[in-house]
């Protein structure tokens, strides 16, 4: 390809010859690696790159349905019974060629292996008896391998002596706040993206109904954890900070988000919703800003809370299990400062 843009024409060709010999219409990197055209060269003359695939005579590339939680588990079962114990991500692959299952992508799904083994024994614990045995088999402690070292580290150790009731899988929150790379972070997963995940996992570890939205784009927030019995929810919005959470011009995210969420959680039958933004750290000064921004935003309240307070809770809830409840939770939610 020349120095100079290629014309709409030429892109339309190249795309044509790719489909041809790939099979199918390629995704933005591997036509920009092929092909030599860059996803600004092709925004200018289509808005997105499906766009183009579609003019060049071709159906863009539909993702595939994702399998219902319930299902995945019980392939996982199957995988865990054929080798006797809980599979490393190797065992995954190979298990999909040869017993045909569709548990390989649970690591993209669930940020890392040891989230989705977190998430996978809380099922075990309320599913069919038949299940049960699962929770005997080696292998639930393994420490993820971090391919980006030559040495697997021992660093969870220590972890776990200071937290011996939290989920290994949650055991990094505190340094995905500071958007660091974690030792279980997967290569193609940013440490904001995970920490955004985790924090789902550790609200639904306390026992909130966690539904998942769009990574704080536009008007929504990283996800919903929901109270339905005691009638409330909360807006979680995590916030990967090297230096700690600034409010700056985010109060103006925060009081959308506030405002579109609260009028569809209302219409759920939600009587009360609150705001809680989880990161490495807060500013005193920030306080009084963000109540005047949040005043009459349909708010029953809000909190700030660091990634350590998370973890505390989720311990917590796990170590005083027949006496938590998330009523009792609720007034943490509405502190409108930073909680302790």
């Amino acid at each position: 390809m020349s120095s100079s843009h290629p014309s709409k024409e030429q892109i339309l060709d190249l795309m044509r010859v790719a489909i041809r010999e790939l099979g199918s219409a390629p995704g933005s990197d591997v036509f920009a690696k092929r092909c030599g055209v860059s996803p600004n060269q092709v925004k200018r003359f289509w808005p997105t790159h499906s766009k183009l695939v579609t003019e060049s005579g071709s159906v863009p590339n539909e993702r595939p349905a994702q399998i219902p939680e319930e299902e995945l588990f019980r392939e996982y079962v199957k995988v865990c019974r054929h080798y006797g114990h809980i599979p490393t991500l190797a065992e995954l692959r190979i298990a999909t060629r040869e017993i045909g299952t569709r548990t390989h992508r649970v690591q993209s799904r669930f940020g890392s292996l040891a989230s989705f083994n977190d998430r996978f024994k809380q099922w075990l614990l309320s599913a069919p008896e038949e299940f049960a045995d699962i929770l005997a088999f080696p292998g639930w402690g393994r420490v993820p391998f971090d391919r980006h070292s030559r040495v697997v580290k021992s660093a969870s150790l220590i972890d776990t002596a200071r937290h011996p009731f939290l989920p290994m899988g949650l055991l990094s929150l505190a340094e995905l706040a500071l958007n660091r790379v974690s030792q279980d972070l997967d290569s193609d997963v940013t440490p904001s993206l995970l920490f955004e995940r985790k924090c789902a996992e550790a609200f639904r570890a306390i026992g909130f109904q966690v539904r998942a939205l769009g990574q704080g784009k536009g008007r929504t927030a990283d996800c919903l954890a929901l109270a339905r019995p005691e009638r409330y929810a909360v807006v979680i919005d995590a916030k990967a900070r090297a230096d700690g959470f600034v409010l700056g011009t985010e109060d103006r995210k925060l009081l959308e988000y506030a405002k579109h969420h609260s009028d569809d959680l209302r219409r759920e039958g939600i009587e009360r919703v609150y705001l809680c933004v989880v990161s490495s750290g807060f500013r005193e000064k920030d306080i009084d800003a963000l109540r005047r921004a949040l005043t009459g935003s349909g708010l029953h309240g809000w909190s700030l809370w660091t990634a350590e307070s998370l973890m505390a809770m989720v311990e917590r809830s796990i170590s005083e299990r027949s006496d938590f409840r998330l009523a009792d939770l609720e007034k943490t939610f509405a502190l409108n400062t930073i909680a302790t």
